[in-house]
């Protein structure tokens, strides 16, 4: 479970129980005092929930600015890297395994919660790249169903050609791009900004 799902549980505890006790407060309004104690408490309550729940939708949308999903075979690390790199240089924030996942973390989790704070993925598509591998199968998978680019006309993943290997099934219909051609990147800076809709970006 990430961090913001679980301060949006805590969120809602707070807002639960501010309710409980302006029910309480009701009930006991013939003691003035406890009836002014629990209103207050109700209120605090109320208050540090909402507080919490705007914090989350604030740090979700702060993440997901600039933030672009890296996927790739490991055989293709050296041309993943140079295009995170390019990425950095134009103000995106990529998310790169190498960078992102540290000895001992869980793979798995670690990718869901990369793709959920990012607003678009790049699948580097080459000979290398096997999709009957079960991670990056499931990898596509779940950045197809939860990566949320700001401009739906865009899909979620964006497949960018190093060779002449075919575009997967699953991206069929999708337009891509060809790193190997002129001005590629130039290119592909253009989707991105449009995509993300980066105040400092656009």
């Amino acid at each position: 479970m990430s961090q913001e799902s679980r301060i949006r549980i805590i969120s809602l505890l707070f807002l639960i129980t501010s309710f409980v006790a302006m029910a309480m407060s009701t009930r006991i309004s013939g003691f003035l005092g406890a009836h002014t104690l629990f209103s207050y408490f109700a209120i605090a309550t109320a208050l540090v929930g909402a507080g919490l729940s705007i914090y989350v939708s604030r740090r979700s949308q702060q993440l997901r600015q600039g933030r672009v999903y890296i996927m790739y075979s490991h055989a293709d690390r050296a041309a993943a890297s140079n295009l995170v790199q390019k990425l950095k240089a134009e103000g995106y924030n990529p998310w790169f395994d190498e960078d992102e996942i540290a000895p001992g973390q869980k793979i798995h989790e670690s990718i869901q919660n990369g793709l959920s704070q990012s607003a678009v993925a790049l699948l580097l598509v080459s000979q290398q790249l096997n999709l009957d591998n079960a991670l990056i199968d499931k990898e596509l998978s779940y950045a197809l169903q939860s990566v949320k680019p700001a401009d739906t006309s865009f899909s979620p993943v964006i497949p960018v050609r190093l060779d002449d290997a075919d575009i997967p099934a699953a991206l069929a219909g999708i337009s891509w791009i060809d790193l190997r051609e002129p001005n590629a990147f130039e290119r592909l800076n253009q989707s991105l900004r449009r995509i993300l809709a980066h105040p400092r970006l656009a």
